[in-house]
Order: structure tokens, then sequence, then C-alpha cells
């Protein structure tokens, strides 16, 4: 996240739909935060709409503008990511 923040961040899978949507709430590293993944059908594809709440902790507060600038460009990266490895012909399947 930032040169100077280190440390785990564990995440829970507290929704899942397959086709629809995932959920997770995470916490560490001076965060917690809820993460939203949801999957519409458009055209021919898919469109993935991320949709995340972050909570700075402690001295990470007064850090709250440089670390949303630097979220935003991993989102950048996390969706493109997700976008190659669905195009690679990756197949979610419900095994319910």
């Amino acid at each position: 996240m930032l040169p100077f923040v280190h440390g785990e961040i564990r995440s829970v899978i507290t929704r899942f739909e397959p086709s629809e949507r995932l959920e997770e709430d995470f916490e560490g590293a001076g965060m917690k935060g809820h993460l939203t993944y949801l999957f519409e059908p458009e055209d021919s594809g898919t469109r993935l709409i991320q949709q995340e709440t972050v909570y700075t902790q402690g001295f990470l507060r007064a850090l709250e503008p440089v670390i949303e600038r630097r979220l935003s460009r991993q989102l950048r990266k996390r969706l493109e990511g997700i976008k190659a490895i669905l195009e690679s012909g990756w197949v979610v399947t419900d095994q319910a």
C-alpha cells in the first residue's frame, strides 16, 4: 500500500453468489473495510464493478489523501488482472 506501511491484511468472504457478486470484509495494516465485486451482463460480456470502503486507523488517518490516491492506482491494476484472468477462459462454476 505505502512504502513505510507493512503488515498482513486478513480477509473474510462474507457473501458469494456465482456470476453475480463477491463480498469480503478485511482488516490489517492499519485499515479495515468492505469490498464488493458485482458482475453484470453487458452486450457480449460482463461488466465488473468494484465498490470498496476503507477506514484507516491510528496514524494513517493523517495520510488518507495519499492512501486514497495509492489505492486508486492499485484498483486499476487489480481490475486489469481480473480482466486478464477472465479473458483467458477461466470459468466460475456453481459447485453447490
